[in-house]
């Protein structure tokens, strides 16, 4: 899902039509649904009328995903989160800051790893060629052209294929299709590059 309900809506509201449910659904969502379920969706939104984006959630969670909700915002409560050991966080953390306090008590450096792990492939191969192979649309292909050298690495997984070898990978290939940017870890630079 790369959209919210409250995006989905917004794309669907001047033209409340089960095609377009279904279309929109499908492009942000993943989710291919039929006209029946689209009219759910219209109908739920039209008896909601303060909140018609919630339609999506209610009719297409039970069926389609593990997911619910007992609300449709935030409920604003404390959420307890538990920590043992020398240099354990401690006190009251808005939600950004869980991530930071976790990495510091485990050691890491986040800004580091993020240079490690997600280097943007076209900046990273000056005179090289970066494409996606499509041609099977559920599972795109990066692939990374240098120097009469070849590399695939599928979207979302942490393989490098080169010269007939296949590689794990230390993080996983990201390819965010509404900037056509494509991230990747330096270390699979480093084998397509030889540096």
């Amino acid at each position: 899902m790369n959209r919210s309900s409250r995006a989905l809506w917004a794309m669907v509201e001047h033209d409340k039509t089960p095609e377009r449910i279904c279309r929109v659904v499908r492009q942000h969502w993943g989710i291919e649904i039929g006209d029946d379920e689209a009219r759910q969706i219209l109908a739920v939104a039209a008896r909601d009328k303060d909140n018609p984006h919630n339609a999506f959630g209610e009719v297409l969670c039970p069926k389609h995903t593990v997911l619910g909700w007992t609300t449709h915002g935030h409920c604003g409560g404390d959420v307890p989160l538990f920590a043992y050991g020398p240099g354990k966080p401690a006190g009251l953390y808005d939600a950004p800051q869980i991530g930071a306090e976790t990495a510091k008590a485990l050691g890491l450096d986040l800004a580091q790893l993020n240079q490690r792990l997600f280097v943007e492939a076209a900046q990273a191969i000056p005179g090289g060629k970066v494409t996606i192979d499509r041609s099977d649309k559920a599972n795109p292909v990066v692939v990374l052209e240098y120097q009469g050298r070849r590399a695939r690495l599928p979207v979302n997984k942490n393989l490098l294929q080169i010269e007939g070898n296949e590689t794990a990978l230390e993080g996983v290939v990201v390819y965010a299709p509404n900037t056509g940017r494509v991230y990747l870890p330096a270390q699979a630079i480093r084998r397509l590059v030889g540096r």
